[in-house]
């Protein structure tokens, strides 16, 4: 849905033509791309990685194995793809600004995300930088030795309702259950604080998903893993808890329910 504003996407995703209207290759530097309708956000719609523009020719050469063998016009050329290993870059001399300083890039990959293990190789010297581990997490993050970095990142950890389901697809149950969940407590307990407590909002501004924190994450900006923020005090929860209960009560649900 990111590009139906192109002249005569929808036609073509619906079988009903054989090419885009609106993408025309003017030369061989040059895509112009007509709209149907004037909108802000498309700019940013042409960074997702579906707008990619990739060699045609290329393409059909090889097929399905094009993905592991990309070709881009980035500072950087694709070298080799170790699956469950690593990925290897080199300098692009031909990059528009100018070779980068950097001849290669190693992308180390561990497989199920093991920050343990990452932090291991990073205390050998073979990383640059690592999450910091989840053991012993409070009291490296404190160490002088390392430069403890808070960055954002464009992630989301939710759990989802599903609303077609008993007794989820009533609107109180849902809000008491939201009432009963302490989540400051749950980030900075389980989650040892490296994540804030967010609230998704899809926005029509198509392209683009807006996530405010929630109010309480003191100094945290939007998808900061490290957010600083203050645990709920006990009256918060308190007052939460009895809030579910006055909710739930008057639909029988007074100690619990299987889901």
């Amino acid at each position: 849905d990111l590009f139906l504003s192109i002249r005569g996407a929808r036609e073509f995703r619906e079988g009903k033509a054989k090419e885009v209207a609106g993408l025309v290759a003017v030369d061989q530097h040059t895509v112009q791309v007509t709209l149907t309708e004037a909108l802000a956000p498309f700019v940013s719609v042409l960074a997702v990685g579906h707008a990619k523009i990739v060699p045609r020719e290329l393409v059909k050469q090889l097929g399905e194995n094009f993905g592991s063998q990309p070709i881009g016009t980035g500072p950087f050329k694709f070298v080799r793809w170790d699956r469950g290993r690593e990925i290897v870059l080199e300098a692009n001399p031909d990059y528009l600004d100018g070779a980068p300083r950097l001849s290669r890039i190693v992308y180390r990959i561990f497989p199920g995300g093991n920050w343990d293990s990452i932090f291991e190789e990073f205390q050998r010297g073979n990383l640059e930088d690592a999450p910091p581990p989840t053991q012993d997490y409070r009291r490296v993050i404190a160490e002088e030795k390392y430069i403890y970095v808070r960055r954002p990142m464009i992630s989301v950890r939710f759990y989802g309702l599903n609303t077609r389901i008993k007794p989820l697809h009533d609107r109180r149950v849902r809000q008491a259950l939201i009432h009963a969940i302490d989540r400051q407590a749950l980030i900075q307990e389980v989650l040892l604080g490296r994540f804030p407590s967010c609230r998704a909002t899809p926005t029509t501004l198509r392209g683009r998903a807006s996530f405010w924190p929630r109010q309480g994450t003191r100094g945290a900006a939007v998808f900061h893993r490290f957010p600083s923020g203050p645990a709920s005090s006990t009256k918060e929860s308190s007052a939460s808890i009895s809030t579910s209960r006055d909710i739930s009560r008057p639909w029988g649900f007074e100690r619990s329910f299987n889901i």
